[in-house]
């Protein structure tokens, strides 16, 4: 075996076992056939001029030996060639990002794959619109509460970066719709078009040190988690039941704002979000142990709940480490204590569900 060989073997772990064993050797002959296919096309090039060269005209001899001398040197070269990528080449981009999205269409199946890739790929799914789902309420809030607040207090002024960071946020709202309307390529677009002004102004927020690190981390955790989601949505995955998602957006929006006006001061949505996002999730979960039932939301519930335990934890952190112990309410730290406690405790008893379920092949 090659080192080029092994090197595409490598690549294909990318591979479900089972596929791997079956197909591992056709596709590394197909890779390596159609490497050596593609570089003979130049030889092939060189050959046909050392066929046509002739150095002396009229000399037949001359033309003769240097035919043979091109084509000596030709064939050389060729051989040269083929035993120094065999020894150091590597596989191309394009077969590479082939490979990988053959291993998530098969871990991440859609119709007609294996019962557990199914099941796999329905929790992904379901991540990912759940999370695409909470930012989207977040953006249209967002732009409600500045507008609200602007009324409110009219000597309050936002910022110029203020108002783009906040518009620039309805992309996210974008991208949900885009998603439930069956776009998914273009929904993967404006997701990673949506998150990517999020992290350029997180790491300005850091940098100008009005961000700590780890919050930073645990906002571009919370954001960048639907949208590596997303890939749950190849051509193979089954369309999105739109209409729950799309009921699901107002009403998120209605109880949200409800709580943001409720605390309303200068500034866009002024609210413990971490807390909310704890509750929410806390309460779900509750919901789908007491139905009994096995499905996507017991797998999707616990990803989703590592973000937000993630976030709160990094924001009580942040919370006692500056602010002096007179500004620091000793309720709201209790408060963020208990949601991550109940976070906890819902998630384990989700996640027992899930993989016993999964283990006896209910699910």
């Amino acid at each position: 075996m090659t080192p080029l060989e092994r090197r595409y073997r490598q690549v294909l772990r990318l591979l479900p076992a089972d596929h791997r064993a079956r197909w591992a050797d056709d596709m590394v002959d197909t890779f390596l056939l159609t490497r050596e296919s593609t570089a003979r096309e130049p030889d092939a090039r060189v050959l046909d001029n050392a066929e046509s060269d002739n150095p002396q005209p009229g000399d037949p001899e001359s033309t003769n030996a240097g035919s043979d001398n091109a084509l000596s040197d030709a064939l050389s070269d060729a051989l040269s060639d083929d035993e120094f990528d065999a020894e150091y080449g590597w596989p191309d981009w394009r077969e590479v990002a082939s490979v990988a999205g053959l291993a998530v269409r098969l871990r991440l199946g859609g119709a007609g794959a294996p019962a557990r890739s199914v099941a796999r790929g329905e929790v992904v799914r379901h991540v990912a619109l759940a999370g695409l789902l909470v930012h989207a309420v977040a953006s249209v809030v967002a732009v409600v509460s500045l507008v609200v607040a602007q009324a409110r207090f009219p000597t309050y002024r936002v910022s110029d970066l203020d108002t783009v960071e906040v518009l620039v946020g309805l992309l996210w709202t974008v991208c949900y719709l885009t998603l439930l309307a069956g776009h998914r390529r273009a929904a993967g677009w404006l997701g990673v078009a949506a998150l990517a002004p999020l992290v350029a102004m997180t790491v300005t927020d850091v940098v100008a040190g009005g961000l700590s690190v780890a919050s930073a981390a645990g906002l571009v955790l919370s954001a960048a988690l639907p949208v590596l989601a997303l890939a749950a949505f190849h051509r193979d995955a089954p369309p999105v039941r739109a209409r729950p998602w799309l009921v699901a957006l107002p009403v998120g929006i209605v109880l949200v704002a409800a709580v943001a006006f409720a605390t309303q001061t200068p500034g866009p949505v002024p609210l413990d979000w971490p807390g909310m996002l704890c509750v929410a999730v806390v309460v779900a979960g509750v919901g789908c142990l007491a139905t009994g039932r096995v499905g996507p939301w017991t797998g999707a519930l616990p990803v989703l709940a590592v973000a937000v335990l993630a976030e709160r934890v990094l924001t009580l952190v942040d919370y006692a480490r500056f602010t002096t112990a007179q500004d620091r309410p000793a309720l709201l730290i209790s408060l963020g204590v208990a949601q991550a406690a109940a976070l906890l405790l819902v998630t384990a008893a989700l996640t027992i569900r899930h993989r016993s379920a999964v283990a006896a092949g209910g699910w």
